[in-house]
């Protein structure tokens, strides 16, 4: 990954900032819950799965989806790759399960 912050960051930047990277909050508690996905063959994948698990320890609901075969940016690539279906139909449904969570909590449906 060093070696590819110098085409989207200045030199001087802090690579430790959480604005580069959100693993690097000092603190994650009261954030929603959150989806994952992190491909096998991906520089981020380490620190997506440390994410997520920063964030567990912080009390959010995380659900992390790991597709160790997949490169970076395979869900974008669907003509390319089985498995977009899968991990968008993986995310819409978190995503949906979440949302209708919080309905329930907010306006106290079952």
């Amino acid at each position: 990954m060093r070696n590819a912050y110098h085409h989207y960051l200045p030199p001087e930047a802090n690579l430790l900032e959480p604005e580069i990277s959100p693993l690097h909050a000092p603190s994650h508690a009261g954030l929603p819950p959150t989806t994952i996905v992190v491909a096998g063959h991906d520089p981020l994948h380490d620190e997506g799965v440390m994410y997520a698990e920063r964030l567990r320890e912080a009390g959010v609901p995380v659900e992390l989806f790991d597709y160790p075969r997949m490169v970076h940016g395979f869900a974008n690539a669907p003509h390319l790759f089985r498995e977009t279906a899968a991990a968008l139909g993986e995310v819409v449904t978190a995503q949906r399960r979440w949302l209708e969570e919080l309905g329930r909590r907010r306006w106290g449906r079952r």
